[in-house]
């Protein structure tokens, strides 16, 4: 035994765990705090009694996914078999697997170790010896059989280790079929993690990467295998056509960085954009094939995908990838432009690479789809409705309707345009579609934005494919537009506040706005007391949590006064509070449930990653039964321009529209912003 092969062992044996389910059975740590085991196991447990035990410790578990569940009545679990575990209060020194996405070749030794009670009434730690024996169906789905020593009750859920690669590529699920030589069969966990939601995969991919990024053990181990594979393959003249561009520990820190950026939407929809032609199609299966930029760079980590006189599509790809986060994500772009100026380098392509990319500022350039809706002149029943771009903090005007626009016409109108410009800029996830709207629409307007579906025959919604906000056209008030000394004083704040927060390099601490009077000063439904409670926030403390939509007074002057004060970001729920009348009485209040909810998902997140994070928030939303997310992001491009009645394709009027901007020294455009 090689000492690569006893430092392998040694780690597994230090993320195994004894599962207590329906059964009792083995599990192993996949990433921190999350173990996985089989179904049979693990589901179908009686309240409060799931959990693991590390030695003698025991530790509470909630079973975050089981397929199949509930079990058959014979017990014999379908495909996949498995189930995922999150540890409550799991100790931070317990290692993690290092995960295999293949099968393993046939006669490859397998090392499993778990527990089992052949020779005792109790389970106790064990190691076996197996080796792969090709596949097996099992109830749905195919399953890896292997032979060699026993597979005895309590090992079901053991990993199994890969002796030649060194990765964990499978799981035991059961002892040996009838007829057969001792051994059993196992799950291998490339097919299995394929059932997972796709949220759910990619959580416990990202957690496990950033875990060996940081670690570097089983890194340090497998690069002596890999080694010692590659001078073999040498020796023997096979050609390299096909092996990888990164070694071992080039890929697990550029894993671990890239587990660092915002999720996407859609993986494969970013990258085919960025490399047209490289990546394969979009159907269902590729799409779940890809379906994180982990998985765009596998695809790519092969000599065989460069072509002669070009860059190879791999350091392109990280080179947009850095254009794209390299001032929002300073480290990760980092390690991602290092890692292509290394292949490059070695390709000869260095020159192709060219220098790094700035984004030209702090924080994330983002890109936007920018939808006007402004008042017609002075009828308040009607509304001019134009589109803008915003790249790089650059507004450029593309269309305006000339015809007024009832407010039922009015949003048929924005969702036929809007999926024509969305198609004009590309599938990126990153895309922001901004709604600009009066102060009068912003407070009354009753359209789900988030939840409009612009893609004929998909599921999509728009919420869940782009970042949706909201923000407002003009500073405005309770009672309407303000005057235009106070419109500039506010006009100033809102930017000075935007500063603050764009230019923040840690996380925006969150302020919560709750909706009735309780005998809070900072939530008595009268304007002064907001303005008074948003004045005593800190110029980078203008993330507010609303507990329900600012629609109805006190919520609303909520939310205006924020505006007038300079605030640049809120969340509120469509819906409202289950019963207000409640409120401050003993019960669940579910304004305060979801505050605490939303401010755990956006811990850490800088200000420019949060519309990002939105897309996140809303697709978890809609999978708890609660759709409905309104996100304000008032950010200012340029100032705001007058808007005289002469731009208007109307009569002379005698007064300035409501939504007449704030500089008076900027000339009016025919094209009014």
């Amino acid at each position: 035994m090689t000492s690569s092969s006893r430092d392998l062992r040694a780690q597994l044996r230090k993320t195994i765990v004894k599962v207590r389910g329906r059964l009792v059975g083995t599990g192993f740590f996949v990433a921190p705090a999350t173990v996985l085991t089989c179904a049979h196991v693990a589901a179908d447990a009686e309240p409060g009694t799931l959990g693991i035990w590390i030695g003698r410790e025991w530790y509470a578990a909630e079973l975050r996914f089981a397929r199949p569940q509930p079990l058959p009545p014979d017990r014999i679990a379908a495909f996949p078999d498995l189930a995922v575990l999150q540890v409550a209060a799991a100790p931070a020194d317990h290692a993690c697997v290092w995960l295999g996405e293949r099968w393993p070749d046939d006669d490859a030794g397998l090392h499993a170790y778990g527990f089992e009670r052949l020779y005792t009434d109790e389970l106790v730690e064990s190691t076996r010896m197996y080796r792969a024996a090709g596949e097996t169906t099992i109830r749905g789905g195919l399953a890896l059989r292997f032979l060699g020593d026993e597979a005895d009750e309590g090992m079901s859920g053991s990993p199994l280790l890969d002796g030649t690669t060194g990765e964990v590529c499978a799981m035991v699920k059961s002892a040996r079929q009838r007829g057969t030589e001792r051994g059993g069969v196992g799950i291998v966990l490339a097919d299995a993690l394929r059932e997972l939601p796709v949220e759910l995969r990619n959580e416990i991919r990202r957690a496990h990467d950033r875990w060996h990024a940081d670690k570097g053990v089983w890194t340090r181990i497998l690069q002596d295998l890999t080694g010692a594979r590659e001078s073999d393959r040498a020796r023997r003249g096979l050609r390299d056509d096909d092996r990888p561009l990164l070694r071992i520990s080039a890929r697990t820190a550029l894993f671990g960085a890239l587990a660092g950026l915002p999720a996407p939407v859609s993986a494969l929809a970013e990258a085919r954009a960025m490399l047209p032609d490289l990546l394969p199609g979009d159907t269902a299966d590729e799409a779940q094939d890809i379906s994180d930029y982990r998985d765009v760079v596998r695809y790519l980590d092969t000599a065989s995908q460069g072509r002669r006189g070009e860059l190879h599509p791999l350091p392109d790809f990280l080179r947009q990838l850095v254009a794209r986060y390299g001032d929002s994500h300073r480290d990760a772009a980092g390690t991602l432009w290092n890692t292509a100026e290394i292949i490059a380098q070695e390709r000869g392509e260095r020159p192709l690479l060219g220098s790094r990319p700035s984004p030209g500022g702090r924080g994330t350039a983002h890109r936007s789809v920018i939808v006007k809706v402004a008042s017609y002149g002075n009828d308040l029943s009607r509304y001019q409705l134009s589109f803008a771009f915003d790249e790089d903090g650059t507004e450029v005007s593309r269309e305006l309707e000339q015809a007024p626009l009832s407010e039922q016409a009015l949003w048929g109108r924005a969702r036929e345009r809007l999926s024509v410009f969305l198609d004009e800029l590309g599938a990126q996830s990153d895309v922001i579609v901004r709604f600009l709207l009066t102060g009068r629409l912003l407070r009354e307007c009753d359209q789900r934005f988030e939840d409009w579906q612009l893609w004929a025959g998909t599921p999509w919604r728009l919420g869940e494919r782009h970042p949706v906000v909201v923000g407002a056209l003009e500073p405005f008030g309770p009672e309407g537009l303000l005057d235009p000394v106070t419109m500039r004083a506010a006009e100033r704040e809102r930017a000075a506040r935007w500063t603050a927060l764009h230019r923040a390099t840690t996380a925006l601490p969150t302020a919560n706005a709750r909706c009735v009077d309780n005998g809070s000063a900072e939530i008595r439904d009268n304007p002064e007391t907001w303005d008074t409670w948003y004045g005593s926030q800190v110029a980078a403390d203008a993330l507010v949590l609303l507990q329900a939509r600012p629609r109805d007074e006190p919520a609303w002057l909520a939310l205006a006064a924020g505006v007038l004060n300079g605030l640049a970001i809120a969340f509120w729920p469509r819906e409202d509070c289950d019963d207000a009348s409640r409120c401050g009485s003993i019960g669940r209040c579910s304004g305060a449930n979801f505050q605490r909810d939303l401010a755990s998902e956006l811990d850490g997140t800088l200000a420019d990653a949060i519309p990002g994070r939105s897309i996140k928030i809303r697709r978890k939303r809609r999978v708890d039964g609660r759709p409905g997310l309104v996100f304000f992001w008032n950010k200012p491009t340029q100032p705001f321009r007058y808007v005289t009645p002469e731009d208007l394709p109307v009569a002379r009027h005698e007064v300035v529209p409501l939504d007449r901007g704030l500089d008076e020294s900027v000339p009016a455009s025919r094209e009014p912003h």
